[in-house]
């Protein structure tokens, strides 16, 4: 995670990693606020785009990988101290990776869900 130039800026830690999940904590900074103490909307794709991409790393012989479809959906203000990310490998095939992901804030609350295809090099 710390190799990834633009995501080390965020506070991660991995809480949790299996074969096709990855389950991650982004700590919430100012930097990543808009006016009324709300996480900004594009750090939001972003902590889903990049769990999405750990994830496909979790499967047999993934050598790389990039986004080529991503779709998210906002459900509430994401507010508090921290976001907990679930991405989970819906389907993968020879090329390509399906993935599901969702996000909760420090009170377990639902606040955005997102799925995306990933293209996966072997």
């Amino acid at each position: 995670m710390k190799r990834d130039n633009y995501m080390s800026r965020f506070h991660l830690e991995l809480e949790e990693a299996e074969s096709g999940r990855i389950k991650l904590k982004a700590h919430l900074y100012p930097t990543l606020m808009r006016s009324g103490d709300m996480v900004n909307g594009g750090a939001i794709m972003s902590l889903f785009d990049f769990s999405g991409s750990l994830s496909i790393f979790t499967l047999e012989g993934v050598l790389n990988g990039f986004t080529i479809s991503f779709n998210c959906d906002f459900l509430k203000p994401l507010l508090g101290s921290y976001a907990i990310v679930d991405a989970v490998v819906d389907t993968s095939g020879k090329s390509h990776a399906f993935i599901k992901m969702d996000m909760h804030d420090d009170n377990g609350r639902k606040v955005a869900y997102a799925h995306g295809i990933w293209v996966v090099y072997r």
